[in-house]
């Protein structure tokens, strides 16, 4: 059997809030091994040569989800049957008594006889997990997901390459919307000394005229 005694317990405590599985040996091992788990968030996996087991757990805002396995004599289950077991039970145990999955457990505020019924709990999670058919079912849906995220991050730089290309594009025409004010700017300036030199022009001429028509006045004696 891959999963053979389940806990959760408290860190810096030897306390049991829940537990299934025990045998009298495991019972000790784990009473020992409790207070001598951090309490910082962790995942860890230690082995236990003496009876072949591996003690697999994960630390959560010090709640401890432990989970033994027996090795056989060519029995190595790994680590992801033991933690796929280990996320699922946490997630259950936090809705339950955190009211959500994305809440934490006050365990000041629990003790074994409040948590007894979440026993079955684990039991039914370890025998689902035992299953190897559901086991396979269970790879085969992660394996699924890991596909979907391939896909996702092949679409993510699809699309970043369709970005690259719109932002080479706005800067081709930020650079000729910078060159067409600059050649309208320009232009204006032209206009604007254009009108002055016809401004003048048109004045000199008038001044030119008056002292022709002067000059003439004068040349015919005046204005008598």
């Amino acid at each position: 059997m891959p999963l053979s005694a389940a806990v959760i317990g408290v860190c810096d405590t030897s306390t049991m809030l829940c537990k299934y599985g025990l045998n009298t040996k495991l019972d000790e091992v784990i009473t020992k091994l409790l207070p001598k788990i951090p309490r910082a968030d962790s995942k860890m996996s230690y082995e236990y040569p003496p009876d072949d087991v591996d003690f697999h757990y994960i630390v959560e805002n010090k709640v401890i989800y432990m989970v033994a396995n027996r090795r056989g004599d060519d029995e190595r289950i790994g680590k992801r049957i033991p933690f796929t077991f280990l996320d699922d039970v946490k997630q259950k145990f936090k809705k339950e008594f955190g009211g959500s999955e994305n809440k934490y457990v006050d365990t000041d505020a629990l003790n074994e006889s409040q948590c007894a019924k979440f026993n079955d709990v684990l039991r039914e999670r370890m025998a689902f997990c035992n299953d190897k058919d559901k086991i396979k079912l269970i790879q085969k849906e992660v394996d699924e997901v890991k596909d979907i995220m391939v896909k996702n991050i092949e679409n993510v730089i699809d699309r970043g390459d369709k970005i690259d290309t719109l932002v080479n594009n706005t800067a081709e025409l930020e650079t000729v919307s910078g060159q067409f004010k600059k050649n309208s700017k320009t232009l204006k300036n032209k206009m604007r000394w254009r009108n002055i030199r016809f401004i003048i022009a048109i004045v000199v001429l008038i001044i030119v005229i008056i002292g022709i028509i002067l000059a003439i006045v004068a040349a015919s004696g005046g204005f008598d």
